[in-house]
């Protein structure tokens, strides 16, 4: 995905998210999958204004590789991440953080 095409995700969340929100209105709790999508969304857009080549995995998670070939899993939205293949999962403070602490480009 390219930046304008994230940039335009984000927007049609955002229509989705504000049509979940109307027609919950009276509900005291409810899920709101659209909001959830929108933090991703703005979590992927740093990764590639950070210039970082990635794929994506499972859904929310995207596979990103370092310079000698190891290869991580990074979830979008909690900011956790772990070496694919692993069990072990740590936390980043940010996506900026990770690239230049773990991933090293």
């Amino acid at each position: 995905m390219t930046r304008e095409e994230i940039l335009q995700e984000i927007a049609r969340q955002e229509e989705l998210s504000a049509k979940c929100e109307e027609s919950n209105y009276d509900m005291l709790y409810y899920s709101n999958p659209y909001d959830r999508e929108i933090i991703r969304l703005h979590q992927l857009l740093i990764f590639v204004d950070l210039g970082v080549e990635w794929r994506e995995g499972n859904p929310g998670l995207i596979l990103i590789k370092d310079k000698q070939g190891k290869e991580y899993t990074y979830a979008l939205r909690s900011g956790r991440w772990k070496v694919t293949g692993k069990s072990k999962w740590y936390y980043s403070k940010t996506p900026k953080q990770f690239i230049e602490k773990y991933v090293g480009l």
